[in-house]
């Protein structure tokens, strides 16, 4: 039986077809685990800590549509105390240390 060249090309197609599907759907699966794993990680950063939940709170009053592990990141260090470890807002990151003296405060106005 023979096979012509649109039954080929129409093969090889389709198994490009599924290699791209393949990669975008394993790329897709790695960076929402990441994603994750940040979160879970940030999550237990405010559970186990006072004052990085004071942080966080300090932040949302003056960026109210900031999301905690996505928009920013909170981190202890070796002193345990909390920081911004990732910032990812448009807005300039502020200073953690005048947050938590003034708990947020307003958004400059």
């Amino acid at each position: 039986m023979a096979i012509d060249a649109l039954s080929i090309a129409a093969i090889i197609v389709s198994l490009i077809v599924v290699v791209v599907v393949y990669w975008a759907a394993t790329k897709f699966n790695r960076e929402l685990d990441r994603k994750l794993r940040l979160l879970a990680r940030h999550q237990e950063a405010l559970l186990n800590s006072h004052e990085a939940r004071e942080l966080c709170k300090a932040i949302r009053a003056q960026y109210p549509d900031a999301c905690p592990g996505l928009d920013f990141t909170i981190e202890a260090d070796q002193t345990d105390l909390p920081h911004i470890a990732e910032w990812r807002l448009d807005a300039p990151k502020p200073d953690e240390k005048a947050l938590l003296k003034g708990k947020g405060g307003t958004n400059g106005s």
